[in-house]
């Protein structure tokens, strides 16, 4: 609650794939970190519908996929 009131608080939750957050997401995540100490990165990792499907469901904020998505 500290954190909360002190306005530290703070999460992101987002999902994409394992080859993007390996080769274009590490070096943004580190600089985020960085510049927001104090904000909670929630990242999972699955396959495009998955993630897309992870959003609607308000399981997380953010999906970065490639396209095409099935079923949409």
């Amino acid at each position: 609650m500290r954190r909360l009131r002190d306005g530290g608080l703070g999460r992101l939750r987002f999902a994409t794939g394992s080859a993007t957050l390996a080769y274009r997401l590490l070096p943004q995540l580190k600089h985020l970190r960085q510049t927001h100490p104090t904000l909670e990165l929630v990242c999972s990792t699955g396959f495009a519908d998955e993630t897309v499907q992870a959003v609607r469901d308000n399981k997380t904020d953010l999906a970065l996929v490639t396209l095409p998505i099935d079923g949409t």
